[in-house]
């Protein structure tokens, strides 16, 4: 804990924006935020009704920011490149499964053209709770730092990051305590991340964290598909905390909440993982399968080993023995096996 309040130190603000609180409307937070690390500026821009009616949200409207920010010759390393994460309408739902990921977009270093990627954690409905449906980063820091989006004081900051180690861990557990009020609000605290490697590979990915009260730890997802990660720490860019607390099932302040439980429900009830199994006298058909599954490779393990005991013996090279000996041996303890 003491080291990290010397991280916490050594931190130098380098932009700071305060904003007003405004209440998540039909899925909607109704504003995108806007970063320049180049110019260090920090500032917010409505989201317009013609955007929810041709983007809907997620990676439409990452792809509209991106359209916005970059031309035809605008390279992934340029400081224009915006590097993008959005959520969309329904990010945040606790009736549906599946709808905490972000998605990013920004031009990859592999292909030089437009990508998108989406991981899990907590970071997207904690961002759209704090206040805004996508982030957007542009400009390249002078050195490394991070950005800190608070949705409970409504207050962004750019620091000036010099002393923390690069790699996701032990990185994203450093900035969830060193943020978090007390043990119990680590949960309301999300960190990206990309890891020293980026500086040095081009096909580095996004670390998303989510704190685990069970594991009592930080853990991590992954948006690594088309190296955003790269352009992450291009930007000199370390990490990216938003702390968000009080998130509830009614925080997404849905049109019509009865049908999306229904649309949960029934997404619940074809998706073999998540539901109960049928009952088949008394004992469940996937325990039945996973017991039936077991017993046959205990047997196969049993038999194996028999055949090494009762057969192997044959294989050593005997005085006056053929070649054509030890075939018979194999081929006799494959099939022992089978």
């Amino acid at each position: 804990m003491k080291e990290i309040k010397n991280y916490l130190k050594s931190h130098e603000i380098a932009a700071e924006y305060t904003y007003k609180q405004q209440p998540v409307v039909h899925g909607y937070a109704n504003r995108t935020l806007h970063i320049n690390l180049s110019q260090n500026t920090i500032e917010e821009k409505p989201v317009t009704q013609q955007m929810k009616d041709l983007f809907t949200g997620g990676r439409g409207f990452a792809l509209w920011l991106l359209w916005n920010a970059v031309t035809e010759k605008t390279s992934w390393d340029d400081p224009e490149n915006a590097l993008i994460i959005a959520n969309g309408p329904l990010c945040g739902t606790t009736a549906y499964p599946g709808m905490g990921k972000s998605t990013v977009v920004t031009l990859s270093p592999l292909t030089n053209s437009v990508i998108d990627s989406n991981g899990g954690g907590f970071f997207a409905p904690f961002l759209k709770f704090s206040g805004f449906d996508a982030l957007e980063i542009t400009g390249k820091a002078e050195e490394d730092s991070i950005i800190v989006i608070d949705g409970n004081t409504q207050e962004i900051r750019i620091e000036k990051a010099p002393e923390e180690a690069l790699n996701t861990y032990p990185l994203a557990g450093i900035l969830t305590e060193m943020y978090a009020k007390d043990d119990r609000d680590r949960k309301n605290v999300s960190v990206i991340t990309s890891g020293e490697a980026a500086n040095h590979i081009r096909y580095a990915g996004l670390n998303i964290s989510f704190f685990d009260p069970r594991r009592e730890e930080v853990r991590v997802k992954q948006a690594a598909r088309g190296a955003s990660g790269r352009v992450f720490r291009d930007k000199h860019l370390k990490g990216i905390v938003v702390l968000f607390s009080g998130l509830t099932g009614a925080s997404n302040n849905p049109a019509k909440p009865d049908l999306i439980r229904k649309a949960g429900n029934e997404s619940i009830k074809k998706s073999p993982s998540m539901m109960p199994s049928k009952t088949t006298c008394g004992k469940s058909e996937q325990l039945t399968w996973l017991k039936s599954w077991t017993i046959l490779i205990f047997c196969l393990c049993i038999t194996s080993a028999m055949a090494r005991i009762l057969i192997m013996p044959t294989l050593i090279p005997q005085p006056g023995k053929k070649p054509l000996h030890r075939i018979k041996g194999w081929t006799a303890a494959g099939l022992a096996a089978l």
